[in-house]
């Protein structure tokens, strides 16, 4: 009996122990919930500050009130829009804390009627409506002395540039006007609205979206491709896709440079985005306009030359509706960055689809900094050759084994490009001389000057997805062609305080490790895909020429020796084929192994360890509770 009674007691203190640690389990849950602390266990700290908000925040000069405006009460909101609300006032109470209280969050739900709709909306506050007709605020103004920044709806496909665009606004609250950017453009980049003839909504009328994600940073002003001068007041000027300008606007960016201004020029050897661009016009526009400017400050783009890269070539569809893998088409990846340039030092990936390459003339003075090159394993193509497919493309390229600048960042006292000053009216000789006397022959003081080789790189599309989402639009970048403008405007108008916050690392990262296996296989089979694809265009070419030495009388009649002759084309172009097909088989299997592999380990091996796990803590209680050895001498064991 007292052995009966010490286990009964051995359980119920067992069972007692087990209840106390729930208790203190929950207990703990219940405090934590309501503690403001954060671990961040990400490689690249995702959701810490960076260094960056973490500076401007120690100098604030006015304080700041974040009043965020969200449909609280509202139980049909989605989950996944709920969570990301919590997410940034946790974020917004950290900048708080950061800033030692100079930072300060309030928290309003705007119900239907109430004197909170009516402040969101005075504030600019957007009501967005969800696929069941709801109607959701979900946004925030920063207000600081007598000025306030709204960001009208915090897009949770922004997540990854939600800091960024917490810490910008605290910073545009802080100088006393925005930046000015000029945009000298020769696409509609502006969208069309105001042409009558284009219904709203439809493609085009829009701006593109570079131009939108600008406006909420600076004050964006339209430069017209005629201009005779350009606004002093403007502190960087865009000029996108150089066409049919005015005979005097390149002096005027010649002059805007010479008096020490900034400028970001987006060429392209082919632009696809222009309608005059298609296959049986491209000849006529492989070069630009400004070429003489840029020629005579001592660089330029290669004219009418594209450049193609076998090692980073992408996986496009081509005008057969066929998937290929175009080199003209370049995914620039980590080791085509410049990590040591704070443009680039953050960045993943750029694509650019049909880009041209720079170079320095003999005379060039001044600084060159390669920001984005090829790799290794490319050449020169013509840009029209572009336009054919991947075929035609790999049959006229030559690996250079060169890697050529792709985006270059050029800094120095250029000489202006018209040494004699202001150009006549070449359409009125009898004009009167234009004024020389504000005519500046050098820069005034080192200018910069950031040339892109590729102006389809900030096409929505080429950077961008939208999908609808419960009523909502969702929008993601899977590149960093944006991040690489906003980076550049940032540096030359305010220098490099955001950078580091806007190209931190990314919420979704790609399968490196495919890319890898993907590039290998297409350097190993890319020969023998080639050879076979000759082989095949010979033997179908043989059998139309079978079928033209035959007159119009034998049009219907097949002799035995042409009959023989057809039949063994016909075999060995079906066993090309046959060939053909194992080849890409053989592209895609170290991809599909490495799935199966992957496929194996969520599958298999994590229910393993589990399983192990419990065998080895079954082992361990077994042994614990197994009956204690007499020792001979009476009593139990201690």
């Amino acid at each position: 009996m007292p052995g009966k009674e010490r286990n009964i007691a051995k359980n119920l203190l067992s069972t007692t122990g087990v209840l106390i640690f729930l208790a203190i389990l929950v207990l703990a849950n219940v405090i934590f919930s309501f503690a403001r602390v954060r671990l961040d266990i990400t490689s690249e700290h995702l959701y810490s500050l960076t260094k960056s908000t973490k500076a401007i925040l120690s100098n604030l000069k006015e304080p700041v009130t974040f009043k965020v405006f969200f449909s609280k009460s509202d139980e049909r909101i989605p989950i996944p829009i709920k969570e990301y609300e919590k997410r940034v006032v946790e974020i917004l109470h950290e900048y708080g804390s950061v800033s030692k209280g100079k930072v300060r969050v309030e928290e309003y739900d705007p119900k239907q009627d109430s004197d909170e709709e009516d402040w969101a909306q005075k504030y600019g506050i957007e009501a967005r409506t969800t696929g069941d007709g709801n109607r959701v605020y979900f946004g925030l103004v920063a207000v600081a002395a007598e000025r306030e920044e709204a960001i009208p709806f915090l897009d949770q496909a922004r997540e990854q540039l939600l800091e960024y665009d917490l810490t910008r606004t605290i910073l545009t609250l802080q100088e006393p006007r925005k930046k000015v950017i000029g945009v000298l453009s020769g696409l509609p980049v502006f969208g069309m609205r105001q042409n009558p003839n284009i219904p709203p909504g439809s493609p085009g009328s829009d701006p593109w979206y570079f131009i939108s994600e600008l406006k909420k940073t600076y004050d964006v002003r339209e430069v017209p491709v005629l201009a005779d001068a350009i606004d002093p007041s403007i502190d960087l000027l865009l000029v996108f896709y150089p066409k049919r300008l005015g005979y005097r606007t390149g002096y005027a960016i010649d002059q805007y440079v010479m008096s020490g201004r900034n400028l970001i020029v987006y060429e392209d050897p082919l632009c696809m985005a222009d309608p005059e661009s298609r296959p049986n016009q491209a000849r006529s526009l492989q070069t630009s306009e400004l070429d003489p400017v840029f020629a005579a400050w001592g660089f330029n783009m290669v004219p009418g030359k594209a450049v193609a890269d076998l090692k980073q070539a992408t996986q496009v569809r081509n005008q057969f509706n066929f998937v290929e893998y175009n080199p003209t088409w370049i995914s620039a990846r980590e080791a085509s960055l410049d990590k040591k340039s704070v443009l680039t030092a953050n960045l993943d990936s750029l694509l650019f689809p049909v880009a041209g390459t720079f170079e320095q003339g003999p005379d060039f003075k001044g600084d060159w900094e390669v920001l984005v090159k090829s790799s290794a394993q490319s050449g020169l193509v013509d840009s029209y050759t572009a336009t054919l497919g991947a075929r035609m493309i790999q049959e006229e390229f030559k690996d250079g084994q060169k890697e050529l600048p792709l985006a270059v960042r050029v800094q120095g006292k250029f000489k202006s490009a018209f040494p004699g000053g202001p150009p006549r009216d070449p359409e009125n000789p009898a004009a009167p001389p234009p004024d020389k006397s504000r005519h500046i022959a050098q820069c005034v003081k080192e200018a910069t000057v950031i040339m892109v080789g590729d102006c389809d790189n900030l096409v929505d599309d080429n950077y961008m997805v939208k999908q609808a989402y419960m009523g909502f639009m969702r929008m993601g970048l899977f590149n960093d062609n944006l991040t690489f403008l906003l980076n550049s405007c940032e540096l030359l108008t305010s220098g490099d305080a955001l950078i580091g916050i806007r190209s931190r690392g990314k919420f979704d990262r790609p399968f490196t490790k495919v890319l890898d296996i993907q590039e290998k296989a297409r350097e190993k089979y890319m020969d023998e895909e080639n050879k076979l694809m000759k082989q095949e265009e010979e033997t179908t070419a043989k059998l139309r020429e079978l079928e033209q030495q035959k007159d119009a009388s034998q049009r219907m009649i097949i002799t035995p020796e042409q009959q023989k002759e057809i039949d063994t084309f016909k075999q060995q172009s079906l066993e090309v084929a046959k060939k053909l097909r194992d080849v890409r088989k053989k592209l895609r299997s170290d991809v599909d192994n490495l799935g199966t592999v992957v496929k194996f380990i969520n599958i298999f091996a994590m229910a393993g360890l589990v399983a192990l796990f419990g065998v080895i803590f079954l082992v361990y209680r077994a042994r614990g509770s197994r009956p204690a050895h007499n020792d001979g001498k009476g009593g139990d064991a201690p």
